[in-house]
């Protein structure tokens, strides 16, 4: 069970099948099926709900409110970010490499009967194939990552370009909605996003940025080893807002404009010296 603290507008439904809470996310009443594992999918939720975590996404998604358009969701987790989405967007499709989130993904889509979500269970990348993902555990982590090498978990994952997604799923001329949180691997798509944004109407992008993560990919800590892990960090950062370049307003989580030569700087320095990511939002 999730425990004896959880806020108390969270209604706990328990069966010898199901343990369903009431969240609230962004002003909208939601089901999470959390069964699968009661305590940290409990508090995952009320984090979510709290505003601990998303709170920034969840204030964009709704100021952008679009009934007629398409959110694209790649890294959806168990689903906090598509279910709000579903209710103010007229389609979501659900980006998730994680085998064992996927499953939890879909218990919550089914508790709320959001069937405008799609579940798309593949690894968006820039190649065609398949990619070895990773859990440091078993999976079903919002830690899951092509990056993780050392991770318990190893799956290979069936990889799909998000150009070619948009085409094939006949999305071509709608307005899209787009947001990327894939712990590290938004560097692996940096070719498919800027084919993305050039060729579909993409309004705005809420994008997470790991480069912790590229900075390990590096090892060692000889002076040759320093450098690289440094030119890798800022030339895949600059690749990567290359591609997004076209957007005239970055701003942070905070909703405060940023220069891209200051979200340059920032970046170069958390890759380098500590574990954090860096949300920014384009339009």
């Amino acid at each position: 069970m999730a425990g004896d603290h959880a806020p108390p507008n969270v209604v706990r439904e328990t069966s010898s099948l199901a343990t369903i809470i009431d969240v609230n996310l962004g002003g909208e009443s939601f089901k999470a099926d959390i069964t699968r594992n009661p305590q940290f999918f409990g508090e995952s939720w009320r984090a979510w709900e709290s505003g601990e975590d998303e709170e920034a996404l969840f204030s964009f998604i709704a100021e952008k409110t679009d009934p007629k358009g398409i959110f694209v969701d790649i890294g959806s987790y168990q689903g906090s970010v598509a279910l709000l989405a579903s209710r103010k967007y007229a389609k979501v499709f659900a980006f998730e490499a994680d085998p064992v989130s996927v499953e939890a993904l879909e218990d919550n889509i089914r508790v709320n009967e959001a069937d405008n979500i799609t579940i798309i269970p593949r690894f968006v990348g820039d190649k065609k194939g398949t990619q070895s993902f990773y859990s440091m555990d078993r999976g079903n982590n919002s830690g899951s990552s092509a990056f993780h090498t050392e991770g318990k978990t190893r799956w290979e994952v069936e990889t799909v370009r998000l150009d070619e997604f948009i085409a094939e799923a006949g999305c071509a001329d709608a307005p899209i909605y787009l947001k990327i949180d894939i712990e590290g691997a938004e560097y692996l798509m940096i070719d498919s996003l800027r084919k993305t944004v050039a060729n579909y109407d993409v309004r705005c992008i809420c994008l997470s940025l790991h480069p912790f993560l590229l900075a390990k990919q590096v090892k060692g800590q000889s002076l040759p080893a320093k450098l690289r892990r440094r030119a890798l960090v800022l030339s895949r950062t600059l690749q990567i807002l290359s591609a997004v370049g076209r957007y005239k307003t970055v701003t942070d989580a905070r909703g405060k404009p940023v220069s891209r030569a200051r979200l340059i700087g920032d970046i170069i320095r958390t890759g380098r010296h500590r574990v954090t990511d860096r949300e920014i939002y384009l339009t």
